[in-house]
């Protein structure tokens, strides 16, 4: 099986939607994530640590980000709102947002760059969510990136489904 993708640009510079090419027959669908040849097509270095996250329905996540880290999103098991925010203050898109529903049904990933606020809510009653993490030298922990709370009012995000679960993170 090949390992191809689908690489496309969003309204945000450096956000792209990632495609991979799969294969699907009566038993299911297989793909690939990451290989060599989508991290020479994204030129953005090596994905060096994966994280994942079992959800529980309206549990929200973020906004979390920091200035040295890409992070390769996607949704493994059922379906999420996925939202990105442009806090790079030099960015003609700065404060701007975009967002997906992403489903583990779909092979859609998303790409974010250093200095995007990333965050998710999960509209089914369990998802998984996957991280993959390319960065320079040593990875920037929870105590070493920005938050922004999700109601931020400067960024007006239109949560769906109901009232949000929050960490005690989320919530200050």
């Amino acid at each position: 099986m090949a390992f191809d993708y689908e690489v496309l640009p969003t309204n945000i510079s450096g956000i792209y939607e990632v495609i991979p090419s799969h294969f699907t027959d009566h038993r299911g669908q297989i793909w690939s994530a990451i290989t060599e040849n989508l991290e020479a097509v994204l030129n953005v270095g090596h994905f060096h640590h994966q994280k994942f996250a079992r959800n529980k329905k309206n549990v929200l996540r973020g906004f979390h980000g920091d200035f040295k880290t890409y992070k390769l999103v996607s949704c493994l098991y059922g379906d999420i709102q996925q939202v990105a925010v442009d806090y790079r203050p030099q960015s003609s898109t700065y404060k701007k947002s975009i967002s997906w529903i992403l489903t583990g049904l779909e092979t859609k990933m998303i790409l974010l760059p250093p200095g995007i606020g990333n965050a998710f809510k999960t509209l089914s009653d369990v998802s998984v969510y996957g991280y993959s993490l390319c960065y320079d030298k040593e990875y920037n922990d929870f105590d070493k990136q920005f938050t922004v709370r999700f109601d931020d009012p400067t960024i007006q995000v239109d949560w769906l489904g109901g009232e949000p679960i929050l960490s005690k993170r989320d919530s200050l």
